[in-house]
């Protein structure tokens, strides 16, 4: 990927849209709201990092898409 601040702009989308899940299967599972462990975004921007450019634009497009 050309530009880092792209790269750098869809890893924190996904991982907003990560921590939306699991907030979400939290209150599905025990009925409210469900915190995510601390540093779960950091952990997750540092998985999605290690991605390839290809990977990550492919995880990212099927993400968005099933929000859309």
């Amino acid at each position: 990927m050309k530009n880092k601040m792209i790269r750098e702009n869809m890893i924190h989308k996904l991982t907003l849209l990560e921590t939306c899940e699991y907030r979400k299967r939290g209150l599905e599972l025990v009925g409210k709201y469900t915190h995510e462990p601390p540093q779960f975004r950091n952990d997750l921007f540092e998985i999605f990092d290690k991605l390839s450019d290809d990977d990550l634009l492919k995880l990212y497009k099927l993400k968005i898409n099933i929000y859309e």
